[in-house]
C-alpha cells in the first residue's frame, strides 16, 4: 500500500445514508454542510450524534459543482436537484479526482443516482429503494401545449401549466 492511500473506502452519505445509520469507522465518510442544516430538521445534533467522529464534512471546489450541474442538466434531472445534491455529486467527483481511490455516493434519491451513474460514480441505494435502472435522460412537457423543455423549467412559460417529465 502506498503513504497516503489507505484501505479504507471512500463514502460520499446524503442525509438518507446518514439517517440509515450508514456511517462506518471503517470507510472515509464524507458529506456536506448542506446535509448538517438537513439533519437538524430531523432533530439530529451532528456535534452530538456518536457517528460525527467517523464523518468529515467537505465542499467541494466550484469547478466540480459545474461538473455536477452540467452533468444534471444532460441528463434532464437539474430541476429535481438541490444544491446540496449537486455538492454531493461535486464533492464525490473531486474526492476521485484527489484521492485516487474509488468513490461511492450513498443516497436514495434517483435522480441523484441517475446523475452519478452519468458520471461514472460509483453509487449505492439506502433505505427501501431498489437499484437497477439505466442512466435516464428527461424531457419536460407541457400537458396542455404540448411544448417540449429540456430542463430548469417547472412550469410552462407559454400557458402556465405545471410540466411533466419522460425518458427521451
Amino acid at each position: 500500500m502506498s503513504g497516503r492511500q489507505s484501505a479504507k473506502s471512500v463514502v460520499v452519505l446524503d442525509t438518507a445514508a446518514i439517517l440509515s445509520g450508514c456511517t462506518s469507522p471503517t470507510n472515509d465518510n464524507y458529506t456536506v454542510n448542506g446535509v448538517l442544516r438537513e439533519l437538524e430538521k430531523f432533530g439530529v445534533d451532528f456535534e452530538l450524534a456518536p457517528f460525527s467522529p467517523f464523518v468529515t464534512v467537505m465542499e467541494p471546489s466550484e469547478e466540480y459543482i459545474a461538473c455536477a450541474t452540467m452533468a444534471a442538466s444532460k441528463t434532464g434531472d437539474s430541476v429535481l436537484l438541490s444544491e446540496i445534491d449537486l455538492s454531493l455529486i461535486g464533492l464525490a467527483l473531486q474526492l476521485r479526482k484527489t484521492d485516487g481511490r474509488p468513490v461511492e455516493l450513498f443516497t436514495d434519491d434517483y435522480a441523484l443516482t441517475n446523475v452519478a451513474r452519468f458520471l461514472g460514480l460509483k453509487h449505492s441505494f439506502v433505505g427501501l429503494r431498489k437499484e437497477g435502472f439505466n442512466v435516464i435522460k428527461w424531457i419536460w412537457f407541457c400537458p396542455s401545449c404540448h411544448r417540449v423543455y429540456f430542463n430548469g423549467r417547472r412550469v410552462c412559460p407559454d400557458c402556465g401549466t405545471k410540466l411533466k417529465r419522460k425518458p427521451r
